[in-house]
Parts: structure tokens; sequence; C-alpha cells
């Protein structure tokens, strides 16, 4: 959840909601959009 709310996502109740349903039912994902640099640290 923090690191929906660190990137803007949408601060609703139902979407906040929605997000936490999704991630203790094993659903949902997010995507990072990485530097080449900042991949390379996660290798």
């Amino acid at each position: 959840m923090e690191m929906a709310e660190r990137w803007g996502e949408s601060r609703l109740l139902e979407d906040k909601q929605a997000l936490e349903y999704a991630i203790t039912k094993g659903r949902g994902s997010l995507w990072l959009k990485l530097t080449p640099e900042e991949y390379a640290k996660l290798r």
C-alpha cells in the first residue's frame, strides 16, 4: 500500500479497499519504471 501511495495512486477509500483485497487474495501487481542503473542494482 505504501508504494501505491508514494506514486500518487488514487486515495479514495474504495480504491484502497479494492487494492488491499486484491493483495490479500494474491492478485494484483505493481510495475516499476527503472533506469538501467536502478535495474542493475536489483540484479
